[in-house]
């Protein structure tokens, strides 16, 4: 079970996921059903409960007894990305937008220009590239301000595929 961090409210009840190695899988559904809650306990953002917070049950008999949280197995930090509605702009360049979060140095290194006008044709962004591809590595552009609201969230998707490339 998942409750929110204060333990007053049941967001997800009995959750069970098994992924092995290698697999992938894309969480839908409507707004409100628990997508971001799902992804904010397995990305170590909120913790994980059991049970409410209590910590509390009764048994057959009608007695309490205590409840043990179960063992939790949580994906690696580079094993889960997570795409936000609202886009997380870093105060960066526009290069350092893509490669974030920066595990290691080589995500950055090896972020070349090639690489990112490829990421962004496929994420429809060409012309954001042909308007600032000379500026991919300046450090006094404001980039939430620069680019829209939907070319943000495109960017997002260069993060995701450039990581995932990088990880692979």
């Amino acid at each position: 079970d998942i409750w929110v961090p204060t333990g007053d409210r049941l967001l997800l009840q009995d959750v069970n996921l098994h992924l092995s190695k290698g697999e992938s899988c894309l969480i839908v559904g409507p707004s409100g059903i628990g997508k971001s809650s799902l992804l904010r306990v397995l990305g170590r953002l909120w913790p994980l409960f059991k049970s409410h917070p209590d910590n509390k049950a009764e048994n057959d008999d009608g007695e309490e007894m205590e409840v043990y949280p179960p063992e939790l197995h949580r994906p690696g930090t580079r094993s889960l990305f997570f795409l936000a509605q609202k886009p997380y702009m870093v105060d960066g360049t526009l290069r350092e937008q893509i490669a974030y979060p920066v595990w290691e140095d080589s995500l950055m290194e090896e972020l070349t220009n090639d690489k990112i006008h490829e990421l962004f044709e496929e994420c429809n962004l060409g012309d954001v590239w042909r308007m600032r591809q000379e500026e991919l590595d300046h450090t006094d552009i404001n980039w939430s301000t620069v680019l829209s609201l939907g070319e943000q969230q495109r960017l997002q998707f260069c993060r995701l595929l450039w990581h995932h490339e990088w990880h692979s």
